[in-house]
């Protein structure tokens, strides 16, 4: 702090020397102003965009775990549907899907004829 009144200092007397006047001074003094006011806004802007990218990227991580643990609750057997695991046993009436994929063993036993096809109609 005692610096920078060291400085003001010698520039009121620099210019007031070189003959410049304290017009002079005030002038570069409202510009040093403006321009504290113009980097204390750039401050706000950057923490601004700061807390905004940190909040999306709690939400991305949010839906991220959202969807990995939805995919713990389905079946591998049935990969383009949401099947929850055996047991219990479920049959083709009591899900919403049909014509889907079957891979693997089948716990459901959805495709009765081991075309790999689950639930046809």
């Amino acid at each position: 702090m005692k610096i920078i009144i060291i400085v003001v200092l010698a520039i009121i007397v620099g210019l007031v020397i070189i003959g410049g006047g304290l017009g002079t001074f005030v002038s570069y003094v409202g510009e040093g102003t403006e321009k504290i006011k113009q980097n204390e806004k750039l401050q706000d802007i950057k923490e601004q965009i700061s807390t905004t990218i940190n909040s999306e990227i709690e939400k991305s991580d949010i839906v991220i775990k959202s969807i990995s643990e939805s995919k713990n609750k389905c079946d591998p057997s049935y990969p383009d549907v949401c099947i929850s695991p055996y047991p219990p046993g479920l049959d083709c009436g009591e899900i919403s899907y049909s014509n889907f994929r079957v891979i693997g063993s089948d716990p459901h036993e959805f495709d009765k004829d081991g075309n790999g096809i689950g639930c046809e109609k």
